[in-house]
């Protein structure tokens, strides 16, 4: 929830930019564009709508989304941690990240916005039923002369669609309603000359299939009820709506008839009511601007078609390029991309009441077993788990040396005993001291990190929240699933690093003889929410690569984890208890 409402932020922040780049535009270019120019250009609103579920290769491209997710606070905390027997060479030591808004408030104010959302589409709801209303009390025009003028207008307008043609007693300005069943409405005892022209505009909107943008506008206003930049952007569309129709009209008519339009225009708001004028003509301002249009109309030139469709083509690629995609930010799941030999297991009874999965690899058979296998793709923060990918930059790169990983300690007073002293990388990994694996990332910098991430196929591979708090409790997320692969590639040193590195890394995530592992504690707001432990168990003949997670309220550490973990282990007869 919390990544999603954080995505909704950034979201309307970037709509918000997008519509005002366009109504400039729009301003800037209003003297080259036709009116239904500048009513096409309004295509970016159901591009931006779809942009969200593009895949994450084509989005987020122009923003680097450097503040999508909240970055792990500075405020410390220290989590005591019952650890089970044998902890002596690894310990399961967090500090509390801070996510920077309280669950609670981030709780209240999707309540405020889903309260707005339910009044907006009550009051749409509410427009749908008047309009059902008006529908049902319509009757079929059954004058010829009329029926014949409104058989000719559909022609003109070259609409196939049947329209039904009506008229009500609650009908008080000539309408186009109706989306699964497209109809024309008018006043009743509405004829004469101005009927051609009315009927034209009316069935004008019907080929704009202007009644379903209805809707969907109305829609978007509720989601966004909260942004005045859109209801902005609505009444626009609404006044565009109608210069566009009007355009269309006048472009089918001969030059001398553009008076009589316009004047049939000026009838049809006299004789109506004030309040339905403004809803029919986008306020006075729209009809003043509405009659100066007919007034100068002019043919659309191959020169404004251009520039129309350049500026199209300019605003939908910015769309894309701006509005990053909802699974790129969250990537809650990971989907193989190889066939696994997977064998599901019930181990529930080992997780009591926290939520959880297992994977465990047999390297000699190629087999997975795993215990909830939805979980065991969901990708959750690494926490210290990805230490040992830190570590390993590290020594790939040269920011440290299998001989002399030591980094002296700054001063700063940490919550653990542990951490305020010098460190190595074997102290480091066993005492799970941040500071120590924060300087190795700042020494590579966020390019090398990003690459080598790529490279390993890490996760998510999501650094935009810090190089320095990604893995706690923020962007960077990986499934335990995903875990296990990355414990067998880096095993089989599929990436070709340097061997030698890949045994100091083993060595120190050394437990006892034949047990290797990690574990990672995500701790907010002094609640421990996020556990893990990864390792591989060497029995000789085998190697067995495994993870656990655990997630809940509180309770959910890397010591819980490891417990979890070495209890099946024992159970299946993998691991010897002595060993532990």
């Amino acid at each position: 929830m919390t990544e999603l409402f954080f995505y909704g932020i950034l979201y309307s922040f970037i709509l918000t930019f997008l519509l005002l780049v366009l109504l400039l535009s729009k301003s800037a270019f209003s003297r080259l564009l036709s009116p239904r120019g500048q009513y096409r250009l309004w295509l970016v609103l159901p591009a931006a709508a779809a942009a969200p579920f593009l895949p994450s290769d084509l989005s987020g491209l122009f923003f680097l989304r450097e503040e999508t997710v909240p970055a792990a606070g500075s405020e410390l905390s220290a989590a005591s941690m019952q650890q089970p027997s044998g902890m002596e060479t690894i310990r399961d030591l967090a500090v509390s990240a801070d996510r920077g808004i309280p669950q609670i408030a981030i709780c209240a104010i999707l309540v405020l916005w889903a309260a707005g959302l339910l009044f907006m589409l009550a009051r749409l709801f509410y427009q749908l039923w008047k309009s059902r209303m008006l529908f049902c009390s319509a009757a079929p025009v059954t004058s010829v002369p009329d029926t014949e003028v409104f058989y000719q207008c559909r022609e003109k307008i070259r609409l196939k669609r049947r329209v039904f043609f009506g008229s009500s007693p609650l009908c008080k300005t000539p309408s186009a309603l109706g989306i699964l069943r497209p109809a024309v409405l008018l006043p009743q005892g509405f004829h004469g000359r101005d009927l051609k022209y009315v009927l034209l505009h009316e069935l004008a909107h019907h080929r704009y299939l202007d009644p379903f943008t209805n809707l969907l506008l109305a829609v978007f206003r509720a989601v966004f009820w909260f942004n005045p930049v859109v209801h902005l952007t609505v009444k626009q569309i609404a006044l565009d709506r109608e210069l566009a129709c009007d355009d269309l009209v006048l472009e089918l008519l001969d030059e001398k008839e553009a008076p009589l339009y316009g004047q049939a225009i000026l009838n049809s708001m006299s004789a109506i009511r004030p309040a339905a004028a403004l809803g029919f003509a986008a306020g006075r301002k729209g009809i003043h601007k509405r009659i100066l249009q007919i007034a100068k109309h002019r043919s659309e030139t191959a020169a404004a078609k251009r520039l129309c469709t350049a500026l199209m083509v300019f605003f939908l690629c910015l769309t894309v390029l701006c509005v990053p995609s909802a699974s790129a930010l969250t990537q809650t799941s990971y989907e193989q991309n190889q066939d696994l030999n997977i064998l599901h297991e019930d181990l529930s009874p080992y997780f009591d009441n926290l939520n959880g999965s297992f994977v465990l690899y047999d390297q000699a058979r190629d087999r997975y077993t795993v215990y909830d296998e939805e979980a065991a793709r969901t990708r959750v923060s690494p926490d210290s788990t990805y230490k040992i990918y830190s570590g390993l930059l590290a020594l790939e790169s040269g920011s440290i040396t299998r001989d002399n990983s030591a980094l002296k300690w700054d001063g700063t007073g940490y919550p653990f005993a542990e951490w305020n002293r010098d460190q190595t990388l074997d102290t480091a990994m066993g005492n799970s001291v941040n500071w120590y694996f924060q300087a190795l990332d700042k020494k590579a910098g966020k390019e090398k990190l990003q690459t080598f991430f790529d490279k390993l196929q890490y996760g998510n591979r999501d650094l935009s929240s810090g190089i320095e708090n990604s893995w706690l409790e923020a962007s960077l997320k990986i499934s335990p699933l995903e875990q296990v692969l990355l414990l067998r590639d880096l095993s089989e040193n599929r990436w070709n690093l340097d061997p030698h590195n890949i045994a100091a890394i083993q060595r120190a995530l050394h437990i006892s003889p034949g047990l290797y592992g990690k574990t990672g504690t995500g701790n907010l707001d002094g609640h421990s929410v996020n556990g893990w432990f990864v390792g591989w168990l060497e029995t000789g003949s085998n190697t067995y690569f495994f993870a656990v997670n655990v997630r809940g309220k509180d309770g959910a550490s890397g010591s819980s984890a490891r417990e979890i973990a070495e209890t099946i282990l024992m159970e299946k007869g993998l691991l010897k208890k002595e060993h532990i």
